[in-house]
This record gives structure tokens, C-alpha cells and sequence, in this order.
């Protein structure tokens, strides 16, 4: 039995929702759903053999399926960080991280050290002025708002940046064998049958607090390509990470097919 990890938020419902509706069958594998930074720990420790992970926990070791990411060309409203202060601000101030995403964490730290040279320091428990939210629970606070005074989307900010698309997470594995390409291939077949039925799954998985509307909206917005801008955004975003330090984080080029 492969154990496939994907992210349980509403962006990846494209592919788990014709999976779990039977629309795509995928032999002697099983769907577990997590948040991204739990899924990398699991695929790390050996508890699933393929995973939407993070990004930013790419290392040499790992084999990428082709074809396939969870990426923003521009703003995706799932991954901001809500803010009292401008990113521009060169005043210390704290900015809380998120406990779900290596990825959205790594790359509001490039942003404040590489492209603003604020005066932010990064937390992960206290009062913060800032605090970087991801998936469900950020398109939840972007309709609320509370007492943000501004809502910075951080896919756009690196498209801004880099002008190449922000890719947030990829399917990997640590290895490769014909149960796990099949598997890997049962996933590429399920987005493809989820972005011809995008009206339907929104329907189906519309949160309590969107429209259905809003929803389909929200997944059109979301790309799940994997060319070479991405890769190559992979590869530009990897060598920012071992400027900091992250010498382990490498995109090895292998491919499961």
C-alpha cells in the first residue's frame, strides 16, 4: 500500500476530492492529509512514501513528480501574511511565523532580509505585529481582516520579485519504484479530471464562510503546472535558502518519469 500525503486545505481539493468520490481510482494507495509541515516530517520519517510536501524541504535526495505543484503566478489569498506594519518599515518588529508551512515561512524571511531589509524579527509564540497565515485559515482571516492594517499576499510579492511563479509545494518521493510512479501518476490523472470539474468540486467543498462563487474563483486562481518557470523559480528560491544558511536544500533535477 503507498501512502500518498497531500495538504488539507480547500487548493487541494482538485485532486482529493475526485479520489475520494471515486472519480479517479487509485489502486493500493491511500490519500493522508496534514498540514505541509507535518506532511515533510512524514515523508522524512518514512511515514508516507509520496507527498505534496513543502518546497522548502527539498533536499538532494528527493524525486519530483513531473507536471504537478501547487504554485501562485501571482496573488493566490492563501498564503499572506497579515500585517500592522509595511514590509518597507526598517523599525524592529516582531513577525509571527506559521506552525503549518516551511515554505510560506522561508519565503517571508527572503522577502524582509533579501528584498526590503526591514527590521523584522521572526517568532513563533508572543505578540507580534505581523503573522504569516496559510491555506484555510488565511482565506478565513482575509474576510474577516480584524485588526490588520494590510494584507500582503506573498505569492505576488515573489512573482514581483522574481518575476517567476512562487511554487509552494511539489510531489515527491525518497524513492523510486513502479507502485510509486503509478501512484504519483494517479495523482497527475486526478488534477487533470479535477480542473475539467472545478464548478462541481466547489460546490462540493465550499467553506462556510466563501461563496460558491468565491470558491471556484479561488481554485481557477490556483496553478497547478509544473514547467520551467517553476523549476526554475525551485532552483532561484533553493539558492536564496543556502545563502541563509540552508546548505542541505537542493533541488537534485530527478524526475520519477
Amino acid at each position: 500500500m503507498i501512502k500518498i500525503g497531500t495538504p488539507s486545505y480547500l487548493n487541494t481539493k482538485i485532486i482529493s476530492y475526485p479520489i475520494e468520490r471515486k472519480k479517479v481510482v487509485l489502486q493500493s494507495s491511500m490519500l493522508i492529509e496534514d498540514v505541509p509541515s507535518r506532511l515533510g516530517t512524514m515523508l522524512e520519517n518514512g511515514e508516507i512514501d509520496l507527498g505534496l510536501v513543502s518546497t522548502g524541504i527539498m533536499t538532494e535526495d528527493l524525486i519530483i513528480a513531473p507536471t504537478i505543484s501547487i504554485s501562485g503566478p501571482g496573488k493566490v489569498e492563501s498564503v499572506i501574511l497579515f500585517s500592522n506594519r509595511k514590509l518597507q518599515d526598517e523599525s524592529e518588529w516582531n513577525l509571527g511565523l506559521s506552525k503549518d508551512s516551511y515554505t510560506a515561512n522561508m519565503l517571508a524571511m527572503m522577502l524582509c532580509k533579501e528584498r526590503y531589509s526591514n527590521g523584522a524579527r521572526f517568532v513563533l509564540d508572543g505578540r507580534t505585529d505581523a503573522q504569516v497565515m496559510i491555506g484555510d485559515n488565511a482565506l478565513r482571516q482575509l474576510r474577516e481582516k480584524g485588526h490588520w492594517k494590510y494584507v500582503i499576499d506573498l505569492a505576488k510579492e515573489w512573482y514581483d520579485w522574481t518575476r517567476l511563479p512562487m511554487v509552494f509545494a511539489v510531489l515527491v518521493s525518497k524513492r523510486k519504484s513502479a507502485s510509486i510512479i503509478k501512484a504519483a501518476r494517479g495523482i497527475v490523472r486526478a488534477k487533470e479530471w479535477g480542473l475539467k470539474h472545478i464548478p462541481e468540486i466547489a460546490r462540493a467543498s465550499k467553506p462556510d464562510f466563501m461563496s460558491i462563487k468565491e470558491t471556484e474563483r479561488y481554485i481557477r486562481n490556483i496553478d497547478y503546472s509544473l514547467g520551467e518557470k517553476h523549476i526554475e523559480s525551485i532552483i532561484r528560491f533553493m539558492t536564496v535558502m543556502q545563502k541563509h544558511g540552508y546548505t542541505d536544500r537542493v533541488f537534485s533535477g530527478r524526475r520519477l518519469w
